[in-house]
């Protein structure tokens, strides 16, 4: 999440999570 390569936000890799 957040401004991280991660697929953790629901939104995908650039998600706010």
């Amino acid at each position: 999440g957040g401004k991280r390569f991660d697929m953790d936000a629901p939104t995908g890799p650039f998600g706010t999570k």
